[in-house]
């Protein structure tokens, strides 16, 4: 058990296993902390995407309404929005996938400590850890649930670029 020196809360320890049981702790709440981070990364991650997959389909029932109404200047508004829009998206899911990557680290390395920190007693082999993704030889790599919002974008990005070749190349 620590204690209270009364030197401007510095802290000495009784024993070694004192100083061990304090480690064991703090490696603990370290380790729910980081899984805290991780979980509420992926909240955000999934809030982004609905507010862009609402709002760029908005902006394309928009479109739609401004086509069958034959309103060019409302059409080319709503292209330049959609198509900004969808960049932004781009990079915030890059960002997105970069801070699920980190995080999952972050949780990874804690999660080994947390297991070192408790010896003698061992996990068992291949014991993953929360953050550690699967690793099924039939899962394709470059496909992913934190790479989607990304491809999604990109693929508004095209459909807004299809867009202006429809508004500005139009047979007469």
């Amino acid at each position: 058990m620590a204690t209270d020196t009364g030197d401007k809360g510095q802290y000495t320890q009784n024993s070694a296993s004192d100083a061990t049981q304090l480690l064991q702790e703090f490696l603990q709440a370290d380790y729910f902390k980081k899984v805290d981070y991780l979980t509420g990364q992926f909240d955000r991650m999934w809030s982004r995407f609905n507010f862009f997959l609402s709002f760029e389909t908005a902006l394309f029932a928009g479109f739609g309404v401004a086509w069958k109404e034959s309103l060019w200047l409302v059409m080319l508004i709503l292209i330049i929005v959609g198509f900004v829009s969808s960049v932004l998206w781009a990079k915030t899911s890059s960002e997105d996938r970069t801070l699920v990557v980190h995080y999952r680290e972050q949780e990874e390395g804690a999660f080994n400590a947390v297991s070192d920190a408790l010896a003698p007693c061992k996990l068992p082999p291949n014991y993953p850890s929360v953050g550690q993704p699967r690793n099924d030889p039939s899962d394709a790599d470059w496909f992913s649930a934190t790479r989607l919002p990304k491809y999604v974008s990109l693929l508004f990005c095209l459909a807004w670029l299809l867009a202006v070749a429809l508004l500005f190349f139009e047979p007469a």
